[in-house]
């Protein structure tokens, strides 16, 4: 996300028209913090991602919807929600869909960055009509979410690889490396589905912990500033499936991504995301030569691969081998 830039200004009152043209119309408040507004987006089939920081505290008030859900994702800071007199305190690690039927009020604490996501209506409906026949209910076609429904706890695991892999297929649209466009559909349905079977936000109000796996660590990780690859190897470890950013990775350190890359330059010989590359592919290469009848797909998306192409291609160059191979030679041991 962070390679897709639209703008960035230090003008809150600049930035409202690019802001009204890339989501809705809306009002905006704000209190105190530095004004430090950026903008990332990225489009995908159906769906467009936004990556959206403000800096200081703002309220911000959607005036109407066209139509479509949004997915609120805060990576950083925490979120309140007020969707028709649903609320929800969010915090990284959870996520919620909100399908405002009348009002919708979002408060962004200072310092507050999150993935916000346009969702088509027309996309949970087909996912609402899918799900009804998958379950043999009779369902109908225009069926909708409930206001609120909270994505946390249980439901996370699956959730991240999801939109990790929503994030690694928009990335690649226009290069050659994207992929057939009935597999992107695939998976934006694929997450359509998922979010419209979840329980209702009406029986998950309040404010739940994170999921351990996905709560944030302390800055540094209690680790000496010397000495950061605990700390960030933990953090790693505890939401692999999980989009991760090379400021994630500083966060957990508890230093700046400039000093980030010098120090792993100069300690592993590669920068902190080929690292990060490397031990998703020794954990998936283990996983894969382990006996289970997990699939490639699966592994891959558990281990933070969203598109199977450039996993593959990567666990050629890694090991001399396609993953197939190492799960073809697992097959023979068990047999």
């Amino acid at each position: 996300m962070y390679g897709h830039p639209v703008f960035r200004c230090s003008d809150l009152r600049a930035s409202q028209p690019y802001l009204r043209q890339a989501i809705t119309e809306h009002e905006l408040r704000w209190g105190g913090g530095e004004v430090d507004v950026a903008l990332f987006a990225m489009q995908a089939r159906q769906l467009r991602l936004l990556l959206l920081r403000y800096g200081p505290e703002v309220e911000v008030e959607p005036l109407h919807f066209d139509d479509f859900s949004l997915l609120q994702v805060p990576l950083r800071g925490e979120t309140e929600i007020d969707c028709d007199g649903h609320r929800q305190r969010l915090v990284p690690g959870q996520s919620a869909l909100v399908c405002p039927r009348k009002r919708l009020r979002v408060l962004w604490s200072r310092g507050c960055e999150q993935l916000i996501i346009r969702v088509p209506n027309a996309l949970m409906r087909h996912a609402a009509a899918g799900a009804g026949a998958w379950a043999g209910q009779a369902c109908a076609a225009a069926d909708m979410p409930a206001p609120l429904t909270l994505v946390d706890g249980a439901s996370s695991r699956t959730w991240n690889a999801l939109l990790g892999s929503i994030i690694d297929v928009a990335a690649d649209r226009g290069t050659p490396a994207e992929a057939h466009p009935a597999w992107q559909d695939y998976h934006e349905l694929g997450m359509a589905v998922f979010l419209h079977t979840l329980r209702s936000g009406d029986d998950r109000r309040g404010s739940a912990p994170p999921h351990p796996a996905c709560a944030p660590l302390p800055l540094g990780g209690g680790c000496a500033r010397g000495d950061l690859a605990p700390a960030v190897e933990r953090y790693v470890r505890a939401r692999i499936c999980a989009p991760i950013a090379l400021e994630d990775l500083a966060r957990a350190a508890g230093v700046s991504p400039r000093t980030l890359h010098l120090h792993w330059k100069r300690q592993y010989g590669v920068g902190p995301m080929a690292w990060l590359r490397n031990l998703r592919l020794d954990i998936a290469r283990q996983r894969l030569r382990g006996l289970g009848d997990a699939s490639i797909t699966d592994v891959a998306l558990e281990c933070g691969f969203g598109h199977l192409g450039r996993f593959s291609a990567y666990y050629r160059e890694r090991f001399g081998e396609l993953p197939r191979e190492t799960a073809a030679g697992r097959v023979r041991r068990a047999a």
